[in-house]
């Protein structure tokens, strides 16, 4: 309700407590609240949340974020009916699958963080239904594990704020979180970085995150919603994301001789540059092909592949999934 209706909130409501269960419960509300020096937030989970002024990762899929094994699978619904057994996913699934439920929770954590107005509408949301088993399995292949990630962050421009599915190398500290378990840094200009970790997802910390909401409400402690007034709250430019990243695209081409010559024309006319390609086995009239990017903006990328398919060898809709080094 407050990620969606924030600016319009009765008055009268401006104290209300919430918890978002999320590493240990409400720790990274109540530091955000409590006015810590912060220019940057990246929460991120294996199964739940992350989100920074440059990140925020929605964990509730399962495959791509647990220690559930993808690889003894029988598909994505196993592996989603599993997950909600565990008590993982809300009640209407997608808000997981759409990036809705992460969506919120990083408008909340960036009004609270940058003292700006509440403002779901400007999250771009990318959901995970695009992402296959497939793409699981090969990006673990390549050094990889495949999170929802997002991203809120204050630039000379404006507030961006994103929400899409990220690759994140499989050694890093997000990739190897396991589990419901979640962790969230904090960047300041004076603190550097504070690293929050801990369980974030299931009956017992949404529970626990509940209940030191109850406990503060009776021992009269009170901290204003955002750490502020709401009407001291300032109004956000909404500003696209212009920071480059390198991509994972995931084609089926035509298997005849020239194919990959025309995708690396196409991308580099576009001024994409290959850093890797991949080309698994196969049996079929179409060849799957893998290919890394070096550093490119999105919108740069999308122009490349709105002209593949004028290549005659591309069949069906090319995936494009951002690679993060968080």
């Amino acid at each position: 309700v407050l990620s969606e209706f924030g600016p319009d909130f009765p008055e009268q409501f401006e104290d209300v407590s919430y918890g978002l269960e999320q590493t240990g419960n409400t720790t990274n509300i109540t530091f955000l609240q409590s006015g810590a020096d912060c220019r940057r937030v990246v929460p991120t989970g294996s199964l739940g949340l992350a989100w920074t002024s440059q990140g925020f990762d929605d964990a509730s899929w399962p495959a791509a974020t647990t220690g559930i094994g993808y690889e003894n699978s029988s598909g994505y619904e196993a592996l989603f009916e599993e997950c909600a057994e565990l008590g993982f996913l809300e009640a209407d699934p997608n808000l997981d699958v759409g990036g809705i439920d992460a969506g919120h929770k990083l408008a909340l954590l960036a009004a609270i963080a940058f003292g700006t107005q509440v403002d779901f509408a400007a999250v771009e949301l990318e959901g995970i239904s695009a992402i296959s088993i497939e793409d699981i399995r090969q990006a673990a292949d390549m050094g990889y594990r495949i999170k929802l990630l997002g991203v809120a962050q204050m630039t000379a421009r404006g507030l961006e704020q994103r929400m899409s599915p990220c690759l994140v190398p499989a050694d890093s500290p997000l990739g190897q979180l396991e589990g419901g378990t979640n962790m969230t840094v904090l960047e300041g200009d004076e603190v550097g970085q504070i690293v929050l970790r801990g369980a974030g997802a299931g009956a017992g910390p949404t529970a626990s995150a509940v209940l030191s909401d109850i406990i503060d409400i009776a021992r009269g402690t009170r901290i204003s919603t955002f750490g502020q007034p709401a009407e001291t709250l300032s109004p956000a430019i909404k500003t696209a994301s212009v920071t480059e990243a390198p991509y994972y695209l995931r084609m089926q081409l035509t298997d005849q001789p020239g194919a990959l010559a025309k995708i690396a024309t196409v991308l580099g006319e576009h001024d994409v540059s290959i850093n890797r390609m991949r080309q698994y086995g196969h049996d079929a009239a179409t060849a799957p092909v893998l290919i890394v990017t070096h550093d490119t903006l999105r919108a740069t990328l999308d122009k490349a592949l709105q002209n593949l398919p004028h290549t005659g060898v591309l069949e069906g809709t090319p995936i494009a999934i951002r690679i993060e080094s968080v």
